[in-house]
């Protein structure tokens, strides 16, 4: 990742953190009462954040 890629990350986050949250559930979501283990919706949440990255760095 050069540098000009790390100021359009930088540029872009509030627009990424934005796109982010409308994508991927937030933990309280992911984890109705307690049934589901934490542990579990971390990693489904942390699934989410990489497939969108994956995403966006794949159109550059």
């Amino acid at each position: 990742m050069g540098s000009r890629r790390l100021v359009d990350l930088i540029f872009y986050r509030d627009w990424l953190q934005k796109k982010i949250r409308n994508r991927c559930p937030p933990l309280g979501m992911v984890r109705p009462f307690t049934s589901f283990p934490q542990s579990e919706a971390f990693k489904l949440q942390a699934d989410c954040y990489e497939a969108f990255f994956r995403t966006f760095w794949d159109k550059e």
